[in-house]
């Protein structure tokens, strides 16, 4: 039996540095991002509006359950981190049960106005895709150092875009995590549970 671990929370938790941190310490983890694939997508198609932009995340989520399915018919051990909330957990619950995985769902939250201000400092000093800010990309109109207006929503718009979404997945075991202060992160229950799963998925 293998395992997945699922790591969901708003923008701007920290789930990349979280996943990372997990990696780090479990190195035969495999990752399966999202937000990387949505990347290729938007680097092979492009869009000029939001409704483009939405439709190639439709399209680009559809290829993440591809792979993912694929990587658990492999038997794999898989980390894999977004803003997951409840359009997506039927489907991954789904997947979990069907290829007998153990399942770890990481939350993480904080305060609201830490990671407000987190997620809008990212997206202004951001040394992500620049197509993650924007609503019109196409890649042959950016070159390395192309200066970027990104979308930038007040503390009241960015929370109420997402308040309607629960991103708290609860497949197989669930912790919940505060990183509200990154230099207090505490990892330890989550370490001990992956402990606890490894031995399991030897007996």
């Amino acid at each position: 039996m293998s395992l997945i671990i699922l790591i969901s929370g708003a923008p701007g938790t920290g789930k990349s540095t979280i996943a990372g941190k997990v990696m780090e310490r479990y190195p035969e983890l495999e990752l399966l991002s999202y937000d990387t694939l949505k990347e290729v997508f938007w680097e092979r198609y492009g869009f000029d509006n939001k409704e483009e932009k939405e439709e190639i995340s439709r399209r680009s989520l559809a290829f993440f359950y591809e792979e993912l399915e694929r990587m658990m018919k492999e038997e794999k051990n898989i980390i894999s981190e977004y803003p997951f909330y409840q359009r997506h957990r039927e489907k991954l619950k789904t997947l979990v049960e069907q290829y007998n995985y153990r399942c770890i769902s990481i939350l993480l939250y904080g305060d609201r106005h830490v990671i407000y201000e987190r997620e809008k400092q990212r997206n202004r000093n951001y040394n992500r895709h620049p197509a993650h800010v924007l609503n019109r990309y196409h890649q042959e109109d950016f070159k390395e150092g192309t200066a970027v207006e990104p979308i930038v929503y007040s503390e009241e718009e960015f929370w109420k875009m997402i308040e309607h979404k629960d991103y708290s997945l609860n497949i197989g075991k669930q912790i919940d995590i505060d990183v509200t202060d990154y230099d207090r992160i505490d990892l330890n229950d989550l370490f001990e549970c992956i402990e606890e799963m490894k031995e399991n998925t030897h007996e």
